[in-house]
Parts: structure tokens; C-alpha cells; sequence
């Protein structure tokens, strides 16, 4: 009862914003596909006018949050927008994503692209090197001492320390100046070159990766890859399905962990369903100027008198339950060579 008087609650709060005129935004011609893009081309984020540092919600007018939300960054040419992206693609209280929408985020999802052989030898890797090099997190998204009971393990190439100045494991593949693509194990790196070689995706060297674990327990802040991780950056979903969540770093956000699991953490959310053994490309404003997570599930009753945790996808009336165990690899890429100004 509570969960359909929040989803309603969700359903209301829910506003659709209508797409971007030309009279507002540039429209990026694709070169290759003709296909136009609706966005604006920017280097930087830039914060709009009167709006504040600290606190940018008091300080700016509805005009400019506005206009904020319909600009673009320009995202490196991937393969067109399939019906892949589309039916996996859903904002908070239900609308689907159009797919001159995506487009202008920049992000795309690949069904079920890692092979089943694949996937279950990079699952290995990911639970070797998660025992051996992983670290927990903390409810804040701070790296610590991995310890008995934890729903997370993280694994890698950057050193960090956890809140006591100790030094944790570090993947042997190192980060950065120190980064070596041949100490990646063999079945991550052979996903890692079908990635580069498939032609659906413009990427160019890897320059960071990292993996994980999580139970069925587990979920994840909001997260934003840093600049030094590549242009274009690939979550890699193993294990079973799951819901991403993209929510943008210019609004708000809801900061009771109650209230983010029912109603999501802003009302600009957008789910993206990831099959087993499927990929999320995010580019451009979509890796840039939104942070990505998985909200706390939801206990819902079944049949039989059965109970689990659940993931919602636009609505709490759409679930879908979670497996035992997630696993993921996200693979930094730099972007290809940029030949006549444009990726």
C-alpha cells in the first residue's frame, strides 16, 4: 500500500519537459547518417547564469534550470539509435525516450553483446580479482578495508586510501601514467577488443578499468566517472538483470535513501534496463553532466507468499527482481582520432 501511494505520489511529481526548438539549440548534423542530433555543442559545463555555487537551487530561475537541462554535449559518433535503446530506456513516471533523445545524451545500450562462454570466463576473472584486490564501500561512495558481510566489492587500478590513511590493494593493471592494458586478464580484454573492433561504438585505446560485485542486498550511489577515465566509458553487466539508473548532477537530488527508492533521486531520472551480458555505452552529456547508480530495491511479495528485493523500471509497477549476485567491468575509453573536427 505504501509503495503504490508513493508511486503515485512519483506519477504526479513527474513532469515531461518538451524537446529542445532550433530556435534554442543547434542542430549537430551527423556526418555520416545525416541524422539530425538536437543539442548544443559544448567543451565544458558551464553553470548558467545568477546560478549558485554552493547552493544553485535558490539562486537560479526556472528559465535557466531550463535551458540547462536542454543543452548538450557532443557525443563521439556511435551506430545509430536502435529499438534496443528505446525499449530499454524509460523516465521516471513512464515516458519512453525518443530517439533523437538519446541521441543528444550520448549513451547506448547493447543487447546481450558478450557471448555466454565469455561472459562466464570474465565472471571468473571478476571473482578472482575481487578476493584478491577488492575493497568495500561505504554508504557515502568512500573506498574502505573490505570486510565480512559487505554487499560491494570494488576492484581497481588506483591507489587509495581508506578513512584511517591505509593504503588498499590495487589492481595489477595499474591507473593512469601507470596504466598497462596487457595485465588485463585474457577474457576482459577479449570483450575489451570486441568492443573496439565490433563498429558500433566509436572508442578509441582503453585507459582505465575497473570491476565489481555486489549482492542482491546491494546498491549504488550515484556515480560520475572523472575526465581521466576516458571519453567514452562501457559498463559491462554480468550475472543477471539489472536497472541503471541515470539521473542529472545539475538538479537536486533526494538525499533520504526512503524517498530515493520509491520516488528515484530526481524526477529527471531515467532507468535503463541491462540484460545479462549486456552493454551501457555513456558519452557525451550522458558520462559529462549525469552520474549513474542503482537505487535500494523494494521488498514486494509474490505468489505463493514469496518475498524479494525488487528494482522498478519508470514505475514501482513495473518490477523486476534481482539475482544473487551482480557483476560488472567498466572499461575507460580514450576517443578515437578526431579527423575533420568531429569524432
Amino acid at each position: 500500500t505504501q509503495s503504490t501511494a508513493h508511486a503515485s505520489a512519483a506519477s504526479s511529481a513527474w513532469r515531461w519537459r518538451a524537446p529542445m526548438t532550433a530556435s534554442r539549440a543547434t542542430l549537430i548534423q551527423h556526418q555520416t547518417r545525416g541524422i539530425p542530433t538536437t543539442g548544443v555543442a559544448r567543451k565544458f559545463s558551464v553553470r548558467p547564469p545568477n546560478r549558485g555555487v554552493f547552493r544553485p537551487w535558490l539562486a537560479a530561475s526556472e528559465e535557466d534550470a531550463l535551458e540547462y537541462r536542454d543543452m548538450y554535449l557532443e557525443a563521439p559518433l556511435h551506430r545509430s539509435v536502435g529499438k534496443d535503446d528505446m525499449n530499454k530506456s524509460c523516465r521516471v513516471g513512464g515516458r519512453r525516450l525518443t530517439a533523437e533523445e538519446i541521441e543528444a545524451m550520448g549513451y547506448r545500450v547493447q543487447n546481450s553483446f558478450a557471448r555466454e562462454l565469455e561472459a562466464q570466463a570474465a565472471e571468473q576473472e571478476i571473482q578472482a580479482h575481487v578476493k584478491a584486490y577488492g575493497h568495500g564501500m561505504t554508504y557515502r561512495g568512500e573506498p574502505k578495508r573490505a570486510e565480512e558481510g559487505d554487499h560491494a566489492l570494488v576492484c581497481w587500478g588506483r591507489q587509495e586510501t581508506d578513512l584511517e590513511e591505509q593504503t588498499l590493494s590495487v589492481a595489477p593493471w595499474g591507473s593512469g601514467a601507470s596504466f598497462n592494458p596487457e595485465r588485463i586478464p585474457p577474457a576482459t580484454m577479449a570483450l575489451i577488443n570486441r568492443i573496439q573492433t565490433c563498429g558500433h561504438f566509436a572508442v578509441g585505446p582503453v585507459v582505465d578499468l575497473s570491476m565489481s560485485q555486489t549482492s542482491g542486498m546491494g546498491n549504488s550511489e550515484p556515480w560520475s566517472q572523472p575526465a581521466v577515465n576516458g571519453d567514452v566509458v562501457v559498463l559491462v553487466n554480468l550475472g543477471s538483470d539489472n536497472i541503471f539508473t541515470l539521473t542529472p548532477s545539475y538538479e537536486t537530488r533526494r538525499m533520504d535513501p526512503v524517498l530515493a527508492a520509491v520516488l528515484s533521486w530526481t524526477d529527471y531520472d531515467i532507468d535503463v534496463l541491462l540484460k545479462d551480458r549486456s552493454l551501457l555505452v555513456l558519452s557525451g552529456s550522458s558520462l559529462r553532466e549525469w552520474r549513474y547508480g542503482i537505487r535500494a530495491g523494494l521488498v514486494a511479495e509474490f505468489k505463493g507468499g514469496a518475498s524479494g528485493v525488487c528494482d522498478w523500471w519508470g514505475t514501482t509497477d513495473c518490477l523486476l527482481r534481482r539475482g544473487k549476485s551482480r557483476m560488472m567491468i567498466t572499461v575507460g575509453f580514450m576517443a578515437p582520432e578526431i579527423s575533420s573536427g568531429r569524432w
